[in-house]
């Protein structure tokens, strides 16, 4: 029997399928080859142990049933035999296997687990890219690849080697599938079992081992999602592996659904399907929350084991007592667990191969490697403990002389150890003061809510004897927002002032300097100040933004309320002055009808009593339209009072936003031009002027720059 097409191209795309899921695996060992961890990277090891379970029950209930899809089962066979690997590979790492560590070698520093804290490896400031601006040089200056460069180039040794894996197989399978369609038997067909069968067991057993690998595939993505979004930062797994790994459920997704369309056949391999169409949709989920985790600046608290974690002290809502239970939780591990901690990979280092032969652990002491309290009872005061290949020789004496390309990778991280230092010493320096002015902001908006409030009780029309304490109250109030706003200029600009002796009171002893004055007073790189300069914008921005606000929300209700009532204006007027003229119309009636009844009237004297209905019912109608006359022109006299309202509103609302603005480009050039210059610039007259004259009188703020 033939191949028919459907099943030919099934055949292609299983075979596909195949040779991407060697090459998904290629990044990952990559990765952990080159990059030795520390420890066990948990979410990871986790992702591919389950992986191994479920791909074991689904290969088990294809062979139990005996009716595959032979690309199919070579698939699964083929990643089981590559999960068990890089599985293996990440044990013998961390040490964790009966053998000794693949790369364990020992800490520059004996204590550091002690000294730091907790784990102890140095970190960048978030968002400081210094430090690999330096290494680029470096690198660029020896002739080797930079950074991005090497990003760029494995990026395209991914695409080139998916495009030759693509055409590798293709070969395969023209020499396996096409070249024998006329002769090589269709696929089985897949059917549900049955229990009118003697195969019914197995069949059910391979059913049900088929659904106990879909929770085993798909659980540990949700796993990884989940810790990668609660630690803010990316996960384990290389992200060409995850676009991989989605293109090969992808084509296996194909390649079944080809040869079982729909019916029974399709609901036999719904498992399979189900399994890869959830793959599908939680590898694009992972993709996208690794975009966005991108340029996430720093690790929450809980889980950043450099030395950076102690700055979190400064935050306002800063908790001691769960940093000390992760402290603790830390020290009461054993000497070993901790050992593993503060080993830094060998990944830190710019290239692995530039790592000098006397900071290379031999064979003979990867397993003393192990043994951390070995060097601390030999090395108790030893900050600098070494293991060296000659143990009774001073470890100065005993390296070999230095080669030029070792003596500028030492030098260069020597500079790079430097360089982490002074990064985060400014670091901290910004950090306090960013708190600071954190705190100020924040006081500095309880005082313009006291402020609104006690303008509010003003405007209520309070008694004549309790006005002069209102007054007092707001002068007081206004007093303290002018002396908040120019701490915080003073903060981000500098003072013509001598600096005092004062520190904010989150400030830990530690950070104080010798002459009693915190860091909060010590000047900033230009990197961090212009941080500084752009969050004190930001704020002042946003708070111009909502002055406006509240000036043009009376304009909006105004409009709100006078819309639609224009045309109701002019039909109001124009039934005022037609009830005017009937009411003109009347009078006269009513005046003729009484002069008809007079003696010396122009026809004579009249009888009262015929025209007395006529002459009453005149006087009602008069008395009708005189009210509808004075409703008229009391709601005509309303809405003429809304429109001038509306008007002068207007014009308040526009002179508002010009103050904004002319605000907002004084903020930019007074903080251009102080953080050019040491001192602040005058004070423009005019700008004075201006600001006096603008400033509402709600939520009063003074104009940035001035006074």
């Amino acid at each position: 029997m033939a191949l028919t097409t459907a099943e030919l191209v099934s055949g292609l795309f299983g075979f596909w399928s195949m040779g991407l899921a060697v090459w998904l695996f290629v990044p990952e060992f990559v990765d952990v080859w080159r990059h030795p961890m520390p420890e066990i990277d948990l979410p990871r090891f986790i992702f591919f142990a389950a992986w191994l379970v479920g791909d074991a029950a689904m290969l088990a209930g294809l062979l139990i049933v005996r009716k595959y899809i032979i690309t199919q089962m070579v698939l699964y066979a083929i990643i089981m035999v590559l999960e068990v690997a890089i599985l293996l590979l990440m044990m013998w790492t961390v040490g964790d296997l009966c053998c000794a560590a693949r790369s364990k070698r020992p800490s520059d520093n004996a204590l550091a687990h002690l000294i730091m804290g907790i784990h102890g490896r140095p970190h960048m400031p978030p968002g400081d890219k210094s430090l690999e601006q330096r290494r680029a040089v470096r690198a660029h200056e020896r002739g080797e690849m930079t950074p991005e460069q090497r990003s760029r180039f494995r990026v395209k040794v991914q695409l080139g080697g998916t495009v030759i894996v693509l055409a590798l197989f293709t070969a395969v399978w023209l020499v396996v599938d096409y070249r024998e369609k006329e002769d090589k038997a269709p696929p089985p067909v897949s059917s549900l079992p049955d229990s009118a069968k003697s195969d019914y067991a197995a069949k059910m057993t391979a059913y049900i081992l088929a659904w106990i690998g879909l929770p085993c595939w798909t659980l540990p993505r949700v796993y990884c999602l989940v810790d990668a979004y609660r630690k803010r930062a990316r996960e384990g797994i290389t992200v060409a592996s995850i676009l991989i790994g989605g293109l090969v459920h992808v084509l296996n997704i194909a390649s079944v659904m080809l040869i079982n369309p729909s019916g029974e056949p399709l609901l036999a391999q719904m498992p399979y399907l189900l399994t890869s169409i959830a793959c599908v949709v939680l590898d694009g989920v992972r993709l996208g929350l690794t975009y966005v985790l991108r340029n996430a600046k720093q690790l929450p608290p809980a889980y950043d084991y450099s030395n950076m974690w102690p700055y979190e002290r400064y935050l306002p809502d800063y908790d001691p007592t769960k940093y000390a239970d992760l402290k603790r939780g830390i020290h009461s591990q054993s000497i070993v667990s901790r050992r593993k901690h503060t080993a830094a990979p060998s990944s830190e280092d710019e290239n692995d191969s530039s790592a000098p032969p006397w900071e290379k652990v031999d064979n003979k002491h990867r397993r003393a490697d192990n043994h951390h309290a070995h060097a601390l009872k030999n090395n108790v005061l030893g900050l600098n403990a070494r293991y060296d290949s000659y143990p009774d020789v001073h470890p100065e004496v005993a390296r070999p002389e230095h080669s030029r390309e070792e003596r500028l990778a030492l030098e260069g991280r020597n500079q790079d150890r430097h360089h982490v230092k002074s990064a985060n010493r400014n670091w901290a320096i910004f950090r306090q003061k960013q708190v600071k002015l954190r705190e100020l902001q924040r006081r500095l908006d309880t005082v313009q809510e006291e402020i609104a409030l006690w303008e509010l009780r003003w405007k209520a029309g309070w008694p004549l004897y309790e006005r002069p304490e209102c007054e007092r109250e707001l002068k007081k109030r206004q007093r303290s927002q002018k002396r908040l706003e120019v701490e915080m200029k003073d903060l981000v600009y500098g003072s013509d002032e001598p600096p005092q002796s004062r520190t904010h009171a989150l400030a830990p002893i530690a950070e104080e300097g010798k002459g009693g004055v915190g860091t909060a007073s010590l000047p900033l790189t230009p990197h961090w100040q212009e941080e500084l300069e752009s969050e004190y914008e930001s704020y002042h921005n946003y708070a111009l933004h909502h002055d406006y606000s509240v000036e043009a929300r009376p304009l909006y209700r105004l409009e709100c309320q006078f819309y639609g009532k224009g045309s109701i204006l002019e039909d109001l007027q124009r039934e005022l002055e037609a009830t005017k003229k009937e009411s003109g119309r009347l009078q006269k009636v009513e005046h003729a009808l009484v002069r008809m009844g007079q003696p010396h009237g122009p026809t004579g004297k009249v009888d009262l009593g015929k025209l007395e209905p006529e002459l009453r019912e005149v006087k009602q109608k008069l008395r009708d339209l005189q009210e509808k006359e004075t409703g008229l022109a009391t709601q005509v006299d309303h809405l003429e009072e809304v429109r001038e309202a509306l008007d002068r509103r207007r014009v308040k609302t526009a002179t508002a936003s010009d103050w904004s603005k002319d605000a907002a480009q004084s903020l930019t050039r007074i903080g251009s031009s102080r953080s050019s210059s040491s001192s602040p610039p005058p004070d423009s007259p005019q700008d004075s002027h201006s600001s006096d004259e603008h400033t509402p009188l709600t939520r009063q703020r003074q104009k940035v720059g001035e006074q």
